[in-house]
């Protein structure tokens, strides 16, 4: 069967990289219709050596000018602060309450702004200022390929924004993603309402529909992609992962999985010194298991490693670095691991027996895997709430983990050091509460989610004329 019509795939970000091209739906969607993709220039060479046979196109860089106006008018979304109230969550009060606190200004002017565009003569005006440049380059990418649908990897991308509305003024349909399981609560308000809205699962759904009042018509639950080889079983093996990590095949395995401290509130080098210390002191004081290994896996986004080093040499730790600290290659230019560290991240949490996390999307990881996890819910030192590692976690995507009792939240290193003997000793205490988070947040557990992408995509392919 020839493939029908020419599909334009925007993938500008890592996260994106990850979540279609890595998991499959480009696999998926290859020789049922033509692909063109549009991605970032540093993207370039991967995709070169990955898919020699699609036509890929940097993407359009606006100018200044251009910029300035998608920015003003993109505001509910660029600086999510300002949509609150309008979208009422706990993370945008949150992140709200912070901006009134150390840059009042800024923040009342940008609300002011979020209210004045409310006005669709406003937005009206800004989106027609924006293109009096007509967007030359973008025009061309779809007389050249005679583009007949387009799939958006990000509805909250503000650079795939001039592809999206040049399809829509064309009459050309418009399928679109959301990204991850915290979008809709904590990063401001979708840029624009696309044909079909890709989302993970039935919570994402009630998202799109009270908070931001998507119609029902066009809301779509596929799962997440990035999460199929997890539920495929495709992940380095016990065995596999003991050896690299040089493991004793006897021992019970501790996770630690950090984070981005410029992007967790109130996770800082010293923050994750007490919880390191905290379970290192359990070891030596007889509280777990004296063959316990203790795993620190940092986001792989970390680029300084120098705070772990004093925990290297320790005899019950052993430290995941991710392949490019290993090979001595640059730092990656998005947050976003490799796949190869992807899926060593869904091995890691197989075979770990309990997992903890600063308030971290990794709960999620070890819940597919019905895997014990404890959030941690303490500073190293009192600080003001918005300023701490509560405040994090309190944000709607993580209180989830709460309201289907999933993971415990320690509030101490006393408590940290309680939870997790509790999951090394009953680890099925909070299982039910972990199928429920999967059920809720993914949808789907079947492996099959990046061909359920590609389905929705190819339903609003047409044919070429």
């Amino acid at each position: 069967m020839a493939p029908k019509g020419t599909t334009l795939v925007i993938c500008t970000e890592g996260v994106a990289y990850r979540n279609v091209v890595n998991a499959g739906a480009i696999n998926e969607l290859k020789g049922k219709t033509n692909i063109v993709l549009v991605c970032a220039e540093w993207m370039l060479p991967f995709l070169q050596k990955q898919f020699p046979e699609i036509q890929l196109e940097t993407v359009y860089l606006p100018s200044k000018y251009e910029n300035m106006l998608d920015q003003i008018r993109m505001t509910r979304t660029i600086y999510p602060a300002a949509a609150y109230p309008d979208v009422n969550t706990t993370s945008l009060k949150i992140k709200r309450d912070r901006d009134v606190q150390k840059r009042p200004f800024h923040f009342y002017t940008r609300r002011a702004v979020a209210i004045t565009l409310k006005l669709k003569l406003i937005q009206q005006l800004f989106k027609g200022l924006s293109w009096l440049g007509r967007k030359k380059p973008v025009k061309e990418v779809f007389d050249k390929h005679r583009v007949t649908s387009v799939f958006a990897t990000n509805v909250l991308a503000l650079e795939q924004l001039p592809y999206v509305e040049y399809a829509a003024r064309h009459r050309i349909p418009v399928v679109s993603l959301v990204g991850s399981w915290d979008n809709l609560t904590s990063k401001g308000v979708p840029m624009y309402t696309p044909d079909a809205l890709l989302m993970w699962g039935p919570k994402q759904m009630e998202e799109s529909e009270q908070l931001h009042h998507m119609p029902e018509d066009i809301l779509k639950i596929v799962g997440a992609p990035q999460f199929d080889p997890y539920f495929r079983n495709e992940i380095p093996s016990k065995e596999e992962m003991f050896r690299l990590l040089r493991i004793p095949e006897n021992a019970k395995v501790i996770t630690y999985l950090g984070g981005i401290p410029q992007n967790v509130m109130g996770l800082t080098a010293e923050n994750e010194k007490v919880i390191v210390e905290t379970i290192l002191k359990g070891i030596d004081e007889g509280v777990f298991p004296k063959e316990t290994i203790l795993v620190i896996r940092p986001h792989p986004g970390v680029k300084d490693w120098t705070q772990y080093e004093r925990f290297e040499k320790h005899e019950h730790v052993r430290m995941n670095y991710p392949e490019w600290y290993l090979k001595g290659k640059e730092p990656p230019k998005s947050w976003n691991p490799n796949w190869d560290d992807h899926l060593f991240m869904g091995s890691l949490m197989k075979h770990s027996d309990v997992v903890i996390t600063p308030g971290g999307s990794s709960t999620l990881d070890a819940s597919c895997f019905d895997t014990p996890s404890v959030n941690v819910n303490f500073d190293d030192k009192p600080r003001p709430y918005l300023e701490s590692l509560k405040s994090h976690c309190d944000f709607d995507h993580l209180r989830y983990i709460r309201d289907y009792g999933a993971s415990p939240f320690a509030e101490s290193p006393e408590e940290l050091l309680k939870e997790v003997r509790e999951g090394l000793e009953n680890p099925g205490k909070h299982s039910a509460g972990r199928k429920k988070l999967v059920e809720a947040i993914l949808g789907f557990a079947d492996g099959k989610s990046a061909e359920r992408v590609a389905k929705e995509v190819l339903a609003f392919c047409q044919k070429s004329d």
